[in-house]
């Protein structure tokens, strides 16, 4: 009877999530790989984000400096993510901010905003 009891439980809770999203736990985020910045040389605005939850940025600001970034990235929902990039050198005016970034379906152009920051960054996948 118990056995029967906590199948039916089961049951019921896989139907009530009829919207749920289900990450694919074989298949990596789209966020996941090598960026460039939109309309940006491979050598000024590129980042790096791994499955671990971390990954790095270089980005050019005004006047030619590059600032170097380390990333720590959270899921949100379907194609959306957090990412929150800390100062890893001198450069920066400001030691962390947050983007929330949503990738496109096909998951090789990315778009974040922030709070904080001005502007819309937008990314591509490198190969």
């Amino acid at each position: 009877m118990t056995s029967r009891f906590s199948n039916l439980v089961l049951l019921a809770a896989a139907l009530s999530c009829g919207g749920c999203s289900v990450i694919n736990e074989y298949e990596d985020p789209a966020l996941v790989g090598r960026w460039k910045g939109d309309n940006s040389s491979p050598e000024s605005n590129k980042m790096t984000i791994d499955l671990d939850g971390k990954g790095d940025a270089d980005i050019a600001f005004q006047g030619g400096v590059i600032v170097e970034l380390d990333i720590k990235w959270e899921y949100k929902s379907e194609r959306k993510y957090e990412l929150k990039f800390e100062c890893a050198n001198a450069g920066c005016g400001v030691q962390e901010f947050e983007f929330e970034c949503k990738a496109n379906t096909d998951g090789d152009e990315l778009e974040c905003e922030s709070e904080t920051v001005t502007g819309l960054l937008e990314w591509k996948k490198r190969n």
